[in-house]
């Protein structure tokens, strides 16, 4: 969404909850959300003002990015749907499309809890028009192989002092499995976006704002070996980037070396 801002021709509408990056949500329609809302609350809003934000932008093609971060389980995305209220947004959205014959494209978006699963495959099934109930394995992992690590990073801790970082081999980053099974890079196909929630997630982001610190920046190196962590002192938005620090893969270890 954030790269259309500038194109005349694209209409953004937007309902979100926390902004935990630093594009923070924009758009023709674009309502955040201070606190946690339910069910009743966030449908009332959306039946309400997507119609008349149609009428307005009269498309020629939609895309609906169905974020499941709104459920109540999320750490992330600061609401409280129910999955229940969830496939009521989302078929409720498809059924408006589909009343006003406008082409759709529906993608997912966020979800980093374990019923964002079962969520998915009540929009899939909305969407390919089954009303039969589909149903998740038990057991399936939600999580980047990367969480591991960034569990175990401390920026208050003596051994995250600058010039010191400290390495971590096979048998910490992939416990008991078999390291020949790990995948040649622990970034290997991960994006920026990606590596950012791992981050959020894993609670390494809220330490450096505990810090004193904001407007954090997470970059992947393009060769899918190294994150960049960048950010401002509190309250001093004008001033630069300062780099915080850097975690490179290196083969068979992760060195993390703040600067």
């Amino acid at each position: 969404m954030v790269g259309f801002l500038d194109d005349p021709t694209v209409f953004n509408y937007s309902l979100h909850g926390a902004v935990w990056t630093h594009a923070e949500g924009d758009g023709n329609f674009n309502l955040n959300f201070e606190q946690r809302i339910g069910d009743k609350e966030y449908l009332d809003i959306l039946q309400k003002s997507l119609p008349a934000f149609l009428d307005e932008a009269r498309p020629g093609l939609v895309y609906f990015i169905a974020g499941h971060d709104v459920l109540d389980t999320d750490p992330l995305g600061h609401f409280a749907l129910t999955l229940e209220g969830v496939e009521r947004r989302d078929r409720w959205v498809l059924d408006l499309m589909a009343a006003r014959r406008l082409p759709l494209v529906t993608t997912l978006g966020g979800g980093y809890s374990a019923p964002a699963c079962q969520a998915a495959l009540q929009l899939t099934a909305a969407a390919l028009g089954q009303r039969r109930e589909l149903r998740c394995e038990e057991g399936v992992e939600n999580s980047h192989p990367l969480r591991k690590v960034l569990a175990g990073i401390d920026p208050w801790d003596p051994q995250f002092r600058p010039q010191e970082g400290f390495l971590l081999n096979d048998a910490d980053l992939w416990g008991d499995l078999d390291p020949a099974s790990a995948p040649a890079g622990l970034l290997k196909d991960s994006s920026a976006y990606e590596v950012e929630r791992e981050m959020e997630t894993s609670g390494v982001l809220e330490k450096f704002r505990d810090m004193g610190f904001e407007d954090l920046r997470v970059s992947v190196d393009p060769r899918g070996e190294k994150i960049l962590i960048e950010a401002r002192p509190a309250g001093q938005r004008t001033s630069p980037l300062q780099t915080m620090s850097e975690i490179a893969w290196r083969g068979d270890t992760t060195s993390i070396i703040p600067e």
